[in-house]
């Protein structure tokens, strides 16, 4: 089992995006800015996505388009932080 990426919503991700090149010193690998995501009970959400990739890792900054949902009840109740980290496990499992 090892972690495979960590994800972070932001308010702003074209300053997180400036941000986490600059500490991370690296460039984004890939922005998309208009993705829509369907959320259980919530229908579809729309959001802003960008990624760092690493060899062993991808962190992912979101930001949800506008409203109340997933991403930003998280940075209502919780602040800004991770939200959640993924992690690969073995097929046997």
């Amino acid at each position: 089992m090892a972690p495979s990426h960590i994800c972070i919503p932001v308010r702003d991700i074209d300053h997180a995006i400036r941000a986490f090149a600059h500490v991370l010193g690296v460039d984004p690998s890939g922005v998309c800015d208009t993705a829509t995501v369907l959320r259980a009970g919530r229908g579809r959400e729309r959001i802003r996505i960008c990624w760092f990739a690493f060899p062993n890792l991808l962190v992912e900054l979101i930001q949800q388009m506008g409203g109340s949902g997933h991403y930003n009840d998280f940075l209502d109740g919780a602040g800004p932080g991770i939200a959640h980290i993924g992690v690969d496990v073995a097929p046997e499992w």
